[in-house]
């Protein structure tokens, strides 16, 4: 299967790095170039075509040696078996978060509607987001407690507050926040706050444009999780007592914040490495050889059906 990756993630790179990365990857690449995945653990372009070692390094040369120490690649069976991972959440800073699927399909479908797709590169979204379906009937639906909702419940209840006192906002409709609200609802929180930039209802929350943003620290629980390129909450003098958590890469809050005595900020890779102490080895180890079952049984499928198209272009 002549497919690639070349990718930086949260295990191989600084948050700085990753921001600096995912600007580069949003320029230089598009839909031509294969499929570029984007989310706040990693950046990662899949691409097809012969021969691979040169595509390899035309990807390379066009990143301007930025970051070249922490990138990774992986080719044929080794990038199925990564994309299946990375779908399945056990490659995630937070095991088994949902999220992760969403974003794969939508980035496979956004390339597969402005490009034509190789067969490998179509091949190997198909049979991953299946893979990572399996995985998580089988395995990971079991383990919401270790998901990012449940992760930034935690740090309030750590940080002496409760949702059910708490005054919180929400910036940005995306669907990580979506799932936030419900789950901080469903918990006890009443007074939640959505800002954002679009129309669209969201239950449970009183929804408002971004002039609330100068008033964020009469809030007590801040989540920002938006695409917008710069800081939507910078430097004020004065602040109130504030719980900060910015899931976004870029990020969204400056990290300047965190240096202010009355605020408290958190971002995607402190969240993840706080909620990884409910990951548990054995599991890991159980999802990850039935990932790889699952892939090698792909992968002879795979060889099956192109032998079987060049016995039948011979025979004709």
């Amino acid at each position: 299967m002549q497919v690639g990756i070349i990718g930086i993630n949260h295990k191989s790179s600084s948050l700085a790095l990753r921001e600096k990365l995912a600007r580069l990857f949003q320029a230089e690449f598009g839909p031509k170039d294969g499929v570029l995945l984007s989310t706040c653990n990693r950046t990662e372009l899949y691409f097809s075509g012969g021969p691979l070692a040169e595509r390899h390094s035309a990807i390379l040369d066009r990143l301007k040696g930025v970051g070249l120490h922490a990138l990774y690649s992986y080719f044929g069976p080794d990038c199925f078996n990564h994309l299946s991972r990375v779908i399945s959440g056990i490659d995630s800073a937070i095991f088994g978060e949902s999220d992760i699927q969403r974003q794969v399909k939508l980035a496979y479908e956004n390339a597969r509607q402005k490009e034509k797709l190789s067969h490998e590169l179509h091949y190997l979204f198909q049979k991953g987001l299946k893979i990572g379906k399996e995985m998580r009937s089988s395995f990971l639906l079991s383990k919401k407690g270790a998901l990012l909702p449940h992760a930034i419940h935690s740090i309030v209840e750590w940080q002496g507050r409760t949702l059910e006192n708490s005054r919180c906002l929400f910036v940005g409709n995306s669907s990580i926040n979506r799932k936030l609200i419900s789950y901080f609802h469903y918990k006890g929180a009443r007074d939640l706050t959505l800002c954002t930039r679009t129309e669209g209802n969201v239950f449970h929350v009183v929804t408002t444009g971004w002039e609330v943003l100068e008033r964020w620290d009469d809030f007590d629980v801040v989540v920002c999780g938006t695409y917008h390129d710069g800081y939507v909450l910078e430097k004020k003098e004065g602040a109130k007592e504030t719980l900060l958590f910015d899931l976004s890469v870029p990020r969204n809050i400056d990290p300047a914040l965190a240096n202010h005595p009355r605020l408290k900020l958190y971002n995607i890779d402190q969240i993840g490495v706080m909620a990884q102490k409910n990951r548990g080895e054995k599991e890991i180890a159980l999802c990850e050889t039935v990932i790889e079952k699952a892939v090698a049984r792909q992968m002879q499928l795979f060889k099956k059906r192109k032998q079987a198209k060049w016995f039948y272009a011979v025979s004709c």
